[in-house]
């Protein structure tokens, strides 16, 4: 998905607190007043990273994973991974031991129940340097319990390796709005349109249209919460009318555009505060 112009790009931060066995979870929570690229790096202990308001990506060699509002993303431990945040994002992070057990051992999108946002909001809320036996520790347990139960969802976009395939990859991340098919791409890839459809299967999983439609639907998303009027965000994800856009929407999220957009669009902006 085309970068916004005005992220700034920093390292990654190298004291980011450490869970343990007598704190197995530990929080931190950051607001953002612009948008910002957060390098590549990696931890060694499980990450949930987590939108109370605004909208982040992060990006793996394997692919792009988006967290609206009641989504997380999950990053088993030593994941390699770069993190955008929206301008106006209300950053809550969630650092997990290493080998607890019972959750996911691949990077994913999670659904946040009400009951789940509520636990990650009030934990951050409190103490992090809390004692084995507290209340903190207590609620450090249930809400593990709870995020070993939250379902995954599919708001992941494959980034296939294969090179043939990397000039369609990024005109279209570059332009998502790009409407034009595996047949036009052929002379600049150099491969004939049937092996093209072929590679986008094997590496992905997916159909080109499929693979286009997943990647028009996160930039969607993103655009949206930024405030995007529903017009404009389909005309810029490559969709001809409104109507088109506006069922494709609906059918991938439960709901349309609009009412997503009413929810979580027109951020408002915060100061950067750390805590």
């Amino acid at each position: 998905m085309k970068r916004q112009a005005a992220s700034i790009t920093r390292p990654a931060s190298e004291s980011l607190p450490a869970p343990t066995l007598e704190r197995p979870v530990i929080g931190m929570r950051i607001d953002y007043d612009r948008p910002e690229i957060v390098d590549w790096h990696e931890h060694r202990f499980g990450q949930l990273l987590y939108a109370a308001r605004g909208v982040l990506q992060v990006e793996t060699k394997r692919g792009l994973w988006l967290a609206p509002p009641q989504r997380a993303v999950w990053l088993p431990s030593g994941t390699t991974h770069r993190v955008t945040h929206s301008p106006g994002l209300a950053f809550r992070s969630l650092h997990v031991e290493r080998g607890s057990p019972g959750l996911q051992d691949e990077c994913c999108v999670l659904a946040v129940s009400g009951l789940l946002r509520e636990l990650i909001l009030a934990f951050l809320e409190r103490e992090q340097n809390y004692d084995s036996g507290s209340g903190q520790s207590s609620l450090a347990v249930v809400l593990l319990n709870e995020l070993r139960l939250a379902p995954t969802v599919d708001l992941h976009l494959s980034l296939p390796g294969e090179p043939r395939l990397k000039p369609i990859v990024d005109g279209l991340l570059d332009d998502p709005g790009d409407r034009r098919g595996l047949a036009d791409w052929v002379r600049m890839t150099g491969a004939s349109q049937r092996t093209l459809e072929r590679l986008f299967k094997s590496e992905t999983g997916q159909s080109f249209g499929e693979w286009r439609r997943q990647l028009r639907l996160q930039t969607a998303i993103t655009l949206l919460s930024e405030g995007e009027a529903v017009t404009s965000v389909a005309f810029a994800v490559g969709y001809e009318s409104p109507s088109a856009f506006i069922a494709m929407f609906g059918e991938a999220m439960g709901e349309s555009p609009g009412q997503f957009a009413a929810r979580h669009g027109g951020l408002p902006q915060t100061k950067t505060a750390r805590n």
